[in-house]
């Protein structure tokens, strides 16, 4: 009688056990685990950047960044040849282009400055967390073309896409890091999206019109930039360190410097890119 008892007691509290350990297991967060809210990308191992509200980095030293790096993007040699965009199959687009368009690829001035050119702090800042901006990065279809054709963005900062065309554009984000997503609009509507890892020149296309496109550049941080017409671009309020900064082209590639900056610098660099 008494082994039975003992036994018995003996299965309950194994059981109890048991049942503790699996439910502490079930419950605890892994290495991925969200913690709501706009948590601070980080970068990880791979190259990329997830969501998270720890690990080793210091806040970014804003009250240090004193530092400035500017500079142009110029093309050497002979220009590639400007393509005409074909605009067919949709009334309403035709109508917003009389005549065919650029494309947009190679947008090089008289003066052999690049636009649309995406310039970034490719290492040098990875001790820091970055809070995530609060405003909204906009990519609009107007005229049936994405606008802009380039921009830069944070991971975990919201993309707001917004249709002012009245037809029907289909939104399909490509990239290969993040996850894809694609969906239609009409007039006037909008959508937000966000990134979660750091990718460079991620396509944006509508399959319903097939020279549409733009590219998203998601970084873990706010140190970016893109080339307007007259290939000028700033990286300001950098705090003293060194950095390698990149220039990256959507057709003719990437190219790095590395520089030091101390405090209140403001330095200048160019990038020259030939095809």
């Amino acid at each position: 009688m008494t082994t039975q008892f003992f036994n018995r007691a003996l299965i309950v509290f194994l059981s109890v056990a048991l049942s503790a350990t699996f439910t502490l297991t079930g419950c605890g967060g892994g290495d991925d685990a969200g913690g709501g809210g706009d948590a601070t990308p980080t970068k990880t191992d791979d190259g990329g950047s997830k969501a998270s509200g720890g690990g080793d980095r210091t806040p970014f030293p804003a009250a240090k960044a004193t530092a400035s790096v500017s500079g142009k993007v110029m093309f050497k040699g002979d220009k590639p040849t400007v393509k005409k965009i074909r605009i067919q199959g949709d009334d309403f687009c035709m109508a917003q282009h009389p005549t065919a368009p650029n494309d947009e690829t190679y947008l090089i001035g008289d003066d052999n400055t690049i636009a649309n050119v995406f310039v970034y702090v490719k290492s040098g800042a990875d001790k820091w967390e970055f809070k995530v901006p609060s405003t909204p990065v906009m990519l609009e279809q107007k005229g049936c073309t994405y606008m802009p054709h380039v921009f830069g963005i944070m991971a975990g900062q919201t993309v707001t896409v917004k249709s002012s065309d009245e037809t029907k554009h289909n939104v399909h984000f490509k990239g290969k890091k993040n996850k894809a997503f694609n969906f239609s609009q009409v007039f006037n509507q909008s959508d937000d999206q966000k990134f979660s890892r750091e990718e460079i020149m991620a396509p944006v296309e509508c399959d319903v019109h097939s020279w549409m496109r733009s590219y998203a550049n998601i970084v873990y941080h706010t140190l970016h930039d893109v080339t307007a017409a007259g290939g000028a671009f700033e990286l300001p309020k950098l705090p003293p360190g060194d950095y390698e900064i990149a220039a990256v082209h959507e057709a003719l590639g990437t190219q790095t410097q590395k520089i030091t900056v101390a405090d209140g610098d403001s330095k200048t660099i160019e990038f020259t890119f030939s095809k």
